[in-house]
């Protein structure tokens, strides 16, 4: 399933994100479950522990994560 978001609401839930909650509480874990959820399904475990996971990863595994998502 996808969709589009116009680039005005996106813009706008990146200012809401980056510029009104502090990192503290954007970073989260459990402030970005459900968003991330919500929008990547069941690839949001792949968002989370991308950056945890990604110095481990051979070639095809990362073409594997990139085609996936």
């Amino acid at each position: 399933m996808s969709f589009h978001l116009p680039r005005e609401i996106t813009l706008a839930i990146q200012f809401v994100l980056d510029e009104c909650l502090p990192p503290i509480i954007r970073d989260s874990r459990w402030f970005m479950w459900l968003p991330f959820k919500l929008f990547f399904g069941k690839h949001a475990d792949t968002f989370f522990t991308f950056k945890e996971i990604a110095h481990d990863l051979d070639h095809e595994q990362f073409i594997r994560i990139y085609q996936d998502t």
